[in-house]
């Protein structure tokens, strides 16, 4: 077996505006069968011969996915494209390839067949006509399994405004937009979160979230924590989940479940019309 060291994808960074339009540039129609199955077998082949450098990922993976992929790879810890931290050959040999409906197809691979620690992988993956080229465009990521469906991508083209009427509104409307960007995978995401961190966070807010994010980096290693989600990665079937719960003094509870209880304290400045986050401070859940 040898460790995977693929330069996956640490994103891309490009300025785009916050409320304007979405960048999925994906076409919906049918990608041919056949043209999918040896897209995606060539993409697979390469990344577990280790011999995919960035500029090679660009001809097959859209440049939202490659983002995700790297917030992917930094959560979980195995490279998000095999959910694997190494390779061998068994995994080239045992490669396949089968659709499951529409531009959603499957991958698996076998590692250590016959062995008491074998196991056999499935990744769905959904492909999409870009330029007239086909593309990977979505992976789905570890902890949905084997889970597939247009549903778990969210809409950019649909990213909701921030409402100021009241301190809680604020904040659920602020985290529905701030959560569909990361769920909506547009390229350049970083970018555009940055934009409306600016926006709707204060200064001492904007020190805060970059000096979580600082410390986790040197503590962990591991760029792009997001203290405003208590994470590097948010998808779009974790929004349902989301809830803004009241505490006092115009501090909030920001919950929301994926593998994990994700708990969040977010403080509010500001009147009505202007609202501001002043603080935010994830916290450990604890069982009641």
């Amino acid at each position: 077996m040898k460790v995977i060291l693929l330069p996956l994808i640490i994103m891309s960074l490009t300025v785009v505006t916050i409320h304007g339009q979405g960048t999925r540039q994906a076409s919906p129609e049918t990608v041919p069968k056949e043209e999918a199955i040896r897209t995606i077998r060539t993409f697979y082949r390469m990344c577990i011969s280790d011999s995919m450098p960035r500029k090679e990922q660009a001809k097959f993976m859209t440049e939202g996915l490659m983002e995700k992929m790297g917030r992917v790879t930094v959560s979980t810890g195995a490279v998000a494209v095999l959910r694997a931290q190494d390779t061998g050959d068994d995994m080239l040999e045992s490669l396949n390839v089968r659709p499951l409906q529409g531009n959603w197809y499957m991958v698996s691979y076998t590692a250590n067949p016959g062995m008491e620690y074998g196991r056999t992988t499935n990744i769905p993956v959904r492909v999409c006509l870009q330029g007239g080229r086909c593309m990977l465009d979505y992976i789905t990521p570890d902890w949905h399994d084997e889970l597939y469906g247009d549903s778990l991508i969210g809409d950019s083209l649909h990213i909701p405004p921030v409402k100021m009427a009241s301190p809680q509104e604020f904040v659920r409307s602020f985290y529905d937009a701030y959560t569909m960007l990361y769920a909506s995978m547009p390229a350049g995401l970083e970018k555009r979160l940055e934009a409306i961190r600016r926006e709707y966070l204060t200064d001492k807010a904007l020190k805060l979230f970059e000096s979580t994010r600082n410390d986790n980096r040197k503590r962990y290693g591991s760029p792009g924590y997001d203290a405003l989600i208590d994470g590097f990665d948010f998808d779009n079937l974790w929004r349902h989940t989301l809830k803004v719960v009241p505490q006092e003094n115009n501090m909030f509870q920001v919950a929301y479940d994926n593998f994990k209880k994700n708990r969040i304290k977010i403080e509010t400045t500001g009147t009505p019309g202007n609202y501001r986050i002043a603080h935010i401070e994830p916290v450990i859940y604890k069982e009641p």
